[in-house]
């Protein structure tokens, strides 16, 4: 297999032209009324530079023409219509650069909200030192930031702002804005939280209510209508994508298996043909799992948004209560749910833009005929063998990671895969191992032949791969021809994991000879015996017991606790102050007045 100019690239200075190049080739385009990114423009002039009849441009002395010569053919590569691997390769760009998951979008709708309010946010967390004067403009700037926020602001309107304003005054009168004023930035970011859910949920229960808020968007109606359209189109453009796929699929292999000439441009077309639909069929069945999880998510936050809204008409309607306790966190409630919904709209929106530029690719993509193939590419086939031809067949029973091994070539035949064909493997009829990476193949037979052969097979798989530079992308091995990865989705390598022996046999066979009738297992009979073969009780020991001694297993000391102890007197006592006189005085007294007889 040719691949001089592939390990070439490797070399930090060859990647340097290319970086230089990739620059004027993205220049050249701006002038051309088209931008593409950055690893876009690298991309497509590594692609050029693996045919080797531009090989010379990565030279020192290479005059402007020349270079000019070069652009304009990667630029006609990239954009002309009639390309289909050009076509192709700028879809997986497109797609891989513009794709992100739920989870990525919602951090970038986050950095998106946060820009927005950051310069009003600076504004009310500053120190404000004519606050008297301010207050107006104050106020003015928070329930834009509560708009911003809450996702309820639209350019123009400013009967949003009105009814904002009123909503917020609700809760918090501008005669508290001077207590606003005085706080730290922390008790003012929580203040701002607190008020803006609030504002929001009195808001959003008016417009339900049918007291204001005419011009709000119902996002739960809108959902309802444009989510099962996008859901419909989806299903239809999958199974017209499923059913092309299967019929040029079919069509190659009969042609193939009836001894065809592979350099037959129909043949070629179709193949090329082959590897667009099935691109783009990847990419619209992972829009869809993503379309169907909005779906679920918005039925849910829909019957979730009707049940608060009935349990706060409820709320409002029962009374004595105060607000702070049972009304505001309902309110809170139903603000937040209305976000998510939201969301889930501005999800249903991405992901359905993303569809509508994907048709446009594939429609430009079933435009090409046979016609439009200027040349054929000659796919060598290697003949070379190695010494280690060994494989290992790998089955299910074999690993404990059957289905969750990384194959090469993305789950495609590694035996086609040399033809330019891509049909997937089946892993029931097993993998085959060669040195360090697993194979799939569509049958018995296409596998048998690839054992005898392997070196020749996989040889001949990249240098097809080599020939038709979209394969680089759609099988997943940018590795091995020094291309950027460009796919987000991929997930880690992982190796079989094999299953050791399970089963054990001893030495000799348990014959009757061999059986020893005194053997006891039980651990507490072999204690019993042990202790009485020592005879512990003519023994005298030496050592001392205590609660931390290693002498015994466990060891633990017990006392009784002391009773209570408490006494009753029968009845209470008492004593009197002595009495101050003077003491003769008394004893006369007592003389004189009393008689003993």
């Amino acid at each position: 297999m040719a691949m001089n100019d592939v390990i070439l690239s490797s070399n930090p200075e060859i990647n340097q032209k290319v970086l230089h190049l990739a620059n004027a080739f993205s220049s050249y385009c701006r002038q051309q009324n088209e931008r593409i990114s950055q690893r876009t423009a690298q991309i497509t002039v590594r692609v050029l530079l693996l045919d080797s009849k531009w090989s010379y441009i990565l030279q020192n002395d290479i005059s402007k023409c020349e270079k000019q010569k070069f652009f304009k053919a990667c630029f006609n590569f990239l954009f002309d219509e009639k390309c289909i691997s050009g076509v192709t390769i700028r879809m997986q760009c497109f797609f891989y650069g513009r794709y992100l998951s739920r989870e990525a979008y919602k951090g970038h709708q986050k950095q998106i909200l946060l820009r927005n309010c950051f310069h009003l946010l600076q504004k009310l967390k500053k120190v404000w030192h004519n606050a008297s004067e301010d207050l107006k403009e104050m106020h003015n700037d928070l329930i834009k930031l509560i708009l911003i926020k809450e996702g309820m602001e639209y350019q123009g309107d400013h009967t949003a702002f009105d009814e904002m304003r009123t909503a917020v005054n609700s809760v918090f009168p501008p005669s508290a804005l001077s207590t606003f004023v005085s706080s730290n930035q922390k008790t003012k970011m929580a203040f701002i939280n607190e008020v803006s859910s609030i504002a929001a949920g009195i808001r959003l229960h008016a417009w339900y209510s049918q007291k204001a808020g005419k011009f709000m968007f119902d996002v739960g109606r809108i959902m309802k209508e444009t989510l099962p359209k996008v859901c419909e189109d989806l299903h239809e453009e999958l199974s017209i994508a499923k059913e092309k796929i299967e019929f040029l699929r079919n069509g190659l292999l009969e042609k193939i298996a009836g001894g065809t000439k592979e350099d037959d441009k129909e043949i070629y077309h179709q193949k090329l043909l082959l590897m667009g639909l099935v691109n783009f069929y990847d990419f619209i069945k992972i829009l869809k799992e993503n379309i169907d999880e909005v779906a679920v998510q918005t039925y849910k936050s829909d019957y979730t948004f009707a049940i608060q809204n009935r349990e706060l008409n409820t709320g409002l309607k029962t009374g004595p209560f105060t607000k702070a306790d049972r009304v505001y966190p309902m309110y809170k409630d139903l603000a937040k749910t209305w976000k998510h919904m939201q969301l889930e709209g501005h999800l249903l929106n991405f992901y359905s833009n993303l569809f509508q530029d994907l048709k446009k690719f594939a429609e430009r993509i079933n435009a090409t005929g046979p016609e439009d193939i200027y040349g054929i590419p000659l796919i060598e086939d290697n003949l070379e063998e190695e010494a280690d031809e060994s494989t290992i067949t790998i089955f299910p029973d074999d690993v404990k990671n059957f289905f969750e091994i990384t194959l090469e070539f993305q789950e495609f035949c590694t035996f086609y895969c040399s033809m330019g064909i891509l049909v997937p493997c089946n892993r029931e009829i097993g993998i085959l191992m060669y040195k360090q990476s697993c194979y799939g193949f569509s049958n018995t037979d296409v596998m048998e032949s690839f054992k005898k052969q392997p070196a020749r097979f996989v040889n001949s798989a990249f240098d097809c791969i080599l020939k038709i530079p979209q394969l680089i992308f759609t099988l997943q091995v940018e590795e091995h021809f020094q291309f950027p990865v460009i796919n987000n989705l991929k997930q880690k390598r992982k190796l079989p994991v094999f299953i050791s022996e399970r089963s054990v046999q001893t030495i000799l066979h348990p014959t009757e000879k061999n059986i020893d009738y005194t053997y006891n297992w039980n651990q507490w009979s072999l204690r019993k015996q042990a202790l009485k073969y020592v005879d512990l009780t003519s023994k005298k020991t030496h050592s001392t017991q205590t609660n931390l001694s290693h002498f015994r297993r466990e060891n633990y000391s017990q006392v009784y606790l002391p009773k209570d102890n408490s006494t009753q007197t029968r009845k209470d006592a008492s004593t009197n102050i002595t009495k101050e006189g003077m003491p003769e005085l008394y004893v006369r007294t007592r003389k004189t007045f009393f008689h003993w007889d």
